[in-house]
């Protein structure tokens, strides 16, 4: 299922009320997948690539421990991320973004499960990566790592792969495939 197109469909429709950058933005998600079939344009969506980051994203568990069920946005902002690709190696189109929301809006959450993504789905680089969060004060990144240490905390119990790979400590989660 491609949600951001099921995403960018509902945006310009109409049926979900966007602001002018979001509508751009799915105007220009719109002109890539149509610029992506020409041999000129140097990037292609991968629908699998972005499925693949969502449905790991969704085995992360909500606050209060309940199934996690993204909203559109989140899955359009995480396709964005993960399946748009270069056409010659592969590698992600985006290596960095901008996303701003309002408080309480899931940032510090979103955020955790992107370096999740970053530290388990991606090869680039192939070892040390670093997810590092940072914010004006010191609670916000905490509240990132915690979110993500213990999603993946809880992950790891149903994941036996994930289990060997994984180590957690107070401070940090590492890769043990990636160091």
């Amino acid at each position: 299922m491609n949600w951001a197109k099921e995403y960018t469909d509902k945006v310009l429709a109409g049926d979900i009320v966007a602001g002018k950058k979001i509508k751009q933005a799915a105007r220009r998600y719109r002109r890539d997948i149509k610029a992506s079939k020409s041999a000129d344009f140097p990037y292609y969506f991968d629908e699998d690539k972005a499925a693949k980051a969502i449905e790991f994203v969704e085995l992360m568990p909500a606050k209060d421990g309940s199934k996690l069920i993204l909203e559109p946005f989140q899955e359009f902002i995480l396709a964005s991320l993960f399946g748009w690709r270069d056409k010659e190696t592969g590698n992600r189109r985006y290596d960095r973004t901008y996303i701003s929301m309002a408080r309480k809006s899931g940032k510090s959450f979103l955020m955790a499960c992107i370096g999740a993504l970053y530290l388990l789905l991606e090869n680039k680089p192939a070892r040390n990566k670093e997810i590092v969060y940072t914010a004006n004060g010191r609670q916000r990144p905490n509240l990132a790592y915690d979110t993500v240490a213990d999603g993946l905390r809880q992950v790891t119990k149903v994941s036996p792969s994930l289990r060997q790979r994984l180590k957690s400590n107070q401070d940090e989660v590492r890769d043990l495939e990636t160091d």
